[in-house]
């Protein structure tokens, strides 16, 4: 009998002891359409399962550090109002799909559009496994935030003057279907003190086309794309201070005017540093070029210029 009642005693000290450990049950928050308001840690990881889930016009959406937010596949976050990611160093927050080792084009990534979503800011936060993991048609300002593993584009940038600063960008290393880690077809981007990464032998890390004007300034390139940074019929442009390695290219300006290209350092590339084609007025200042070409006279300095090229200015 009494060693029963010890028994008996001992298991109620045990359950009554539970009621005193400190425990977290994490929850899960499902969402569809239209969000407003604030996402908090306590209601991570918010689950989006809606084609589109949207930020409406003159609506603010803002996410607290440490939320992960994940999608189902074809579910992306557009953002018609205004978004603010308030990740922490340490504590950032995730953007991605729903599987637990993460696939490229799990889902279709953030997407802001024209015009409020400029006002946008998104600080310390990972964005990976989209199609494209961000596309942009706006101001948007992204700081100390990682963007990875797209199945296409990293960063698509259609219009608007968003700007990148202390970013890191970079592809999946197995998807060779993506030609270029960050494309602009418009806009005035400006990448800052970022870090680029392309691992592939097709395409490009940086590729800006006819309507961008990109500024591009103590940004390092490397992985083993064609070309550092491609840029094709701009009318403007910087790229200054910024190392451009361990790659085929380095800078390529086909059919450009009146761009800057100062102050960088190409490193050992297979072909030229700097190329010129079908371009004129572009500055080049004190830009080096170290173990750069491809053994031809006129690139023993990893300058190839080509087929019209005019109006070159250096010193």
């Amino acid at each position: 009998m009494t060693g029963t009642k010890t028994i008996q005693a001992a298991v109620l000290f045990i359950a009554l002891s539970f009621l005193f450990i400190p425990f977290s049950l994490q929850a899960e928050t499902y969402v569809t359409g239209s969000v407003e308001g604030t996402w908090t840690i306590e209601g991570s990881p918010y689950i989006c399962n809606m084609d589109s889930i949207v930020v409406t016009m003159m609506d603010t959406l803002t996410i607290e550090a440490g939320v992960w937010v994940k999608f189902h596949h074809n579910t992306f976050l557009r953002i018609n109002g205004v978004l603010y990611v308030n990740g922490e160093e340490g504590d950032s927050v995730k953007f991605t799909d729903v599987t637990i080792t993460g696939t490229p084009g799990g889902w279709r990534g953030l997407h802001f559009d024209v015009g409020l979503s400029g006002s946008s800011v998104v600080r310390n936060a990972v964005i990976a496994y989209g199609e494209n993991n961000l596309t942009i048609e706006s101001s948007a300002r992204f700081e100390g935030v990682h963007v990875h593993s797209p199945s296409n584009y990293g960063v698509y940038i259609l219009s608007g003057s968003p700007v990148f600063d202390n970013v890191e960008i970079s592809n999946a290393p197995n998807n060779t279907q993506a030609s270029t880690t960050v494309y602009c077809s418009g806009g005035s981007p400006q990448f800052r003190n970022s870090t680029i990464y392309h691992p592939h032998s097709d395409g490009s890390a940086l590729g800006f086309r006819e309507g961008c004007i990109p500024t591009v300034y103590n940004v390092r390139i490397t992985g083993n794309a064609r070309y550092g940074v491609r840029c094709e019929n701009l009318f403007s442009g910087r790229i200054e201070n910024s190392f451009i390695g361990y790659v085929d290219g380095g800078i390529y300006l086909d059919n450009c005017t009146n761009m800057t290209v100062k102050y960088n350092q190409v490193f050992r590339t297979t072909s030229s540093a700097i190329w010129l084609n079908s371009s004129s007025g572009i500055n080049l200042h004190y830009n080096s070029a170290v173990l750069a070409g491809n053994g031809e006279v006129s690139n023993k300095s990893g300058f190839l210029l080509t087929n019209g090229t005019s109006g070159l200015m250096t010193e």
